[in-house]
């Protein structure tokens, strides 16, 4: 399996290294490698048997400028794809709130689609929310308890798709028309925010997940 990241925090960097040790530990030999630098010599042609993995940030209700442009620049082919996608997650109480997308998952689906490539898994995934000029910050307890959700969530993932089945959860479709109805927000975002906001995450393949 083939795992590639674009981190801003270190939350997609720590699903993609969770989602390596689900795929070996099931016998799935799997590479870690960040969007940054690569180019397309870089990049194989994709292989039939392969499963490739997609993991990054919501920004701007969108995927951030450097992950759209790799997806962009990967060659066609007949591979699998999983679809990643961090949120900002929140709990309130008891309950457990979901963050929303908008074309973060929906804009790379296509796109794949498009050059051949089977999507297996969709996971928007709600880690805790950053977004502290807007929302509260958290105790360190809820903080992992929301990381204690997510990580069942891509074992989950994982346990449909080794037995055979896609992972579609039903909160992708449930949020689907709240994720339209900010689009006009993400699309700002694809064709002028990725000249200022864009520029906000720097982070690159040295990134620690802030270890």
């Amino acid at each position: 399996m083939h795992i590639y990241f674009f981190t801003g925090t270190g939350n997609s960097y720590r699903a993609a290294q969770k989602l390596k040790e689900l795929g070996e530990a099931n016998g799935h030999p799997s590479e870690v490698r960040a969007v940054d630098g690569l180019q397309r010599k870089d990049l194989k042609q994709r292989a039939k048997d392969h499963l490739y993995a997609f993991v990054y940030p919501t920004h701007g209700f969108s995927l951030p400028w450097h992950m759209l442009k790799f997806l962009f620049r990967i060659p066609s082919g007949k591979g699998k794809a999983i679809l990643i996608n961090n949120r900002a997650g929140m709990k309130m109480g008891r309950l457990f709130t979901p963050g929303l997308s908008g074309i973060a998952i929906l804009l790379p689906m296509v796109i794949l689609i498009l050059k051949g490539y089977k999507i297996s898994a969709v996971v928007p995934l709600d880690t805790p929310s950053n977004w502290i000029s807007l929302h509260p910050g958290f105790r360190k307890k809820v903080i992992l308890s929301i990381f204690e959700r997510r990580e069942k969530e891509l074992a989950r993932m994982w346990n449909n798709l080794k037995e055979g089945r896609r992972y579609y959860p039903l909160k992708f479709f449930v949020l689907l028309p709240l994720d339209l109805a900010v689009s006009p927000i993400s699309l700002g975002y694809v064709f002028f925010g990725r000249f200022m906001l864009a520029r906000t995450y720097l982070a690159d393949q040295n990134c620690n997940a802030c270890g």
